[in-house]
């Protein structure tokens, strides 16, 4: 389980560490079509925390951007 801090200061909870960091996200409002960690739409900024990839991302990632469709927290993080 980690508490994810969005930029607005609202907080979530994730509780499954297989389940990609999206679905936490889609349950509060937040929506993107990928699934694959190929496209990069829903490339997110890290401002703290880390996360694990499910799967290689194959989208080009900037450091501090994660892909969420293929991502879980590895602990508490924050989203820019």
């Amino acid at each position: 389980m980690a508490r994810i801090t969005l930029a607005c200061g609202q907080q979530l909870i994730h509780q499954d560490d297989q389940t990609p960091l999206l679905r936490s996200l889609e349950h509060h409002g937040h929506y993107s079509e990928c699934r694959s960690g190929y496209c990069g739409a829903c490339k997110t900024n890290l401002a703290k925390g880390k996360v694990r990839y499910l799967t290689t991302p194959m989208a080009y990632l900037k450091p501090g951007q994660i892909l969420p469709c293929c991502c879980v927290p590895d602990g508490d993080i924050e989203l820019a």
